[in-house]
């Protein structure tokens, strides 16, 4: 099911045919928020069902669809700081936190990610681990992001 979830016409019919001792096992119950959080591009349910709760097999069969969910977390967390960005004000946003959120393996990975995004990234010692921000300037991201427009495939980085 994990390795099907762009497909909501597969998956639904799947679960139909299931039968109710089989839908309320974890492995299903797993499977249906992973789906629902793609669905809904909700990047913090999707990651935190990978960090805390998913298996080594179901974190591979999710592999795929880390980039995507990424872009999409990052355009998420643009857009909520955008009415700060009106008032001409820079919305810094630590590297080391995005990193922890997207689940990069380590900073450089973050930055080069983010800046293939259109994003600033900035270093100043006041700011903690190391001192790396972004600065989320307000650019339209759907002309940055590495998501295909026609089919929402991403391509993996």
């Amino acid at each position: 099911m994990l390795f099907h979830l762009p497909d909501t016409i597969l998956i639904t019919t799947y679960l139909r045919r299931l039968p109710q001792e089989v839908l309320d096992s974890d492995y299903i119950k797993f499977s249906i928020e992973a789906y629902v959080a793609k669905k809904r591009n909700n990047g913090a349910k999707f990651f935190d069902l990978i960090r805390n709760r998913a298996t080594y097999l179901q974190s591979c069969l999710l592999f795929p669809f880390i980039v995507e969910m990424r872009v999409n977390y990052v355009s998420v967390i643009a857009k909520a700081l955008r009415p700060v960005m009106r008032g001409h004000q820079e919305a810094p946003h630590s590297v080391t936190k995005l990193q922890e959120l997207l689940m990069f393996e380590d900073s450089q990975d973050v930055c080069e990610f983010l800046e293939h995004c259109g994003f600033e990234v900035l270093s100043d010692g006041d700011q903690e681990e190391g001192g790396a921000y972004i600065v989320l300037a307000g650019q339209d991201l759907e002309d940055n992001m590495p998501v295909s427009q026609k089919d929402g495939v991403t391509p993996i980085m």
